[in-house]
């Protein structure tokens, strides 16, 4: 019998380094966090059949292998946390609001509908420590301009209340949480071992060094990223892509001239106002 994992998320919490680095090597892995939109977000859709769930996971296998696992992998599997984060995700994604649905009850049916029998599998990660990362993510891609506050409003379900929910419909022994702080206190090798551990014991894995969508270190870089989000963001809508390796050479001069002499090595940094920090210290967990 084909064991079936299906990796939930959260974003910022190791996925795009497990998509990437780690199950590529286990087989039968399902990248959907790379598929096109219709098929990425299918678990989101309110009108969706098993039939159609499984289908659409079938087509991104990339890998086949006669191992006897199956790997389903998305981070937007999962709420956002926070409102304002799902709001960004649906604007930036221009999903139909009355045909998706970016909440956990809903996704987790679906999961149900199509794999009765599936194993989930959660990264979390330091609420505080999550939110800079998310919010640093979202505002280098020039899909918010909005202050970090903003993001602290209407708070959805916590990490260990989503936890419980998966426990509850699948069973404790079928949901698996590793915090993210594992990563950085154990390094690659281990965390790797423990995702293996559970998904296919005994197989050896190239535990890659490296991280995946990190934060550049300097202001200027990250203004100079937002430009370039904007510009191509701002052509393909105008059925002008085709100008944008032209475009992206003002960037260039834009970045080496005005950006740097504005911002020179001014370090990039998220800082979560003081009252704020302390509210959510122990939330989220």
């Amino acid at each position: 019998m084909t064991r079936v994992f299906i990796h939930i998320g959260y974003p910022k919490c190791a996925s795009t380094y497990l998509q990437k680095k780690v199950f590529p090597q286990l087989g039968n892995f399902s990248n959907l966090a790379f598929a096109p939109l219709e098929d990425k977000f299918i678990f989101l859709r309110r009108d969706v059949e098993a039939e159609e769930l499984r289908a659409a996971v079938a087509r991104h296998v990339v890998n086949p292998s006669g191992a006897d696992h199956l790997i389903i992998s998305c981070e937007d599997y999962v709420e956002l946390l926070f409102e304002e984060f799902n709001r960004v995700f649906f604007e930036y994604n221009r999903l139909d609001r009355s045909r998706y649905l970016l909440r956990n009850d809903m996704i987790m049916a679906n999961i149900r509908k199509a794999y009765p029998q599936a194993e989930i599998l959660m990264v979390t990660r330091e609420l505080l420590s999550w939110v800079k990362s998310r919010y640093k993510m979202l505002y280098r891609g020039a899909k918010t301009s909005e202050p970090i506050e903003a993001f602290f409003e209407d708070p959805l379900e916590s990490f260990a209340d989503t936890a419980a929910r998966y426990q509850a419909e699948f069973g404790a022994d079928r949901v698996h949480v590793i915090p993210f702080e594992f990563l950085v206190e154990q390094g690659n090798p281990a965390f790797v071992e423990r995702v293996v551990s559970l998904i296919a014991p005994g197989a050896e894995v190239d535990p890659a060094s490296g991280r995946e969508n990190a934060a550049p270190d300097l202001l200027r870089v990250v203004e100079h990223e937002r430009i370039k989000k904007k510009l191509r963001f701002y052509l393909k809508t105008r059925g002008l892509k085709f100008l944008y390796p032209l475009g992206r050479i003002g960037t260039e001069l834009w970045a080496t001239t005005v950006l740097r002499a504005r911002h020179g090595n001014e370090p990039y940094r998220v800082l979560i106002p003081p009252d704020i920090a302390e509210r959510w210290q122990s939330a989220g967990q």
